[in-house]
């Protein structure tokens, strides 16, 4: 099957996993998906979907809230996910980056999957 260059760029990696509901995944911000001097904020959103797509029971949210903190960057980047409890299907995100030895918030989400 053939790969598109933006399944490539929105590849995320599951690096750790926790017995709370905490999953956190790694992933590379690229140069090739920017609105002026920044990331687009679609491409960003595309990242965390890919990594909400590993734990959820369904492929496709109904549901996602999004803020951007600061403009991201092109480099690696974390996708941290806490799983909600309960019948809600879904979980709270945040995409970070380190820059200069200091962690930054790019973004923050909450995702709902259907039952």
């Amino acid at each position: 099957m053939e790969k598109y260059q933006f399944d490539i760029d929105t590849a995320v990696t599951r690096i750790k996993d926790s017995d709370t509901g905490e999953a956190l995944f790694a992933s590379v911000i690229t140069n090739d998906w920017h609105t002026g001097t920044h990331p687009n904020g679609g491409y960003l959103t595309s990242i965390v979907l890919n990594a909400m797509r590993t734990i959820l029971p369904h492929p496709d949210p109904i549901l996602a809230s999004v803020y951007f903190f600061n403009p991201a960057r092109p480099g690696p980047a974390t996708v941290r996910i806490i799983r909600l409890k309960g019948a809600i299907h879904g979980g709270d995100t945040t995409l970070t980056q380190t820059n200069l030895r200091k962690q930054t918030n790019v973004y923050s989400s909450r995702i709902v999957d259907s039952n």
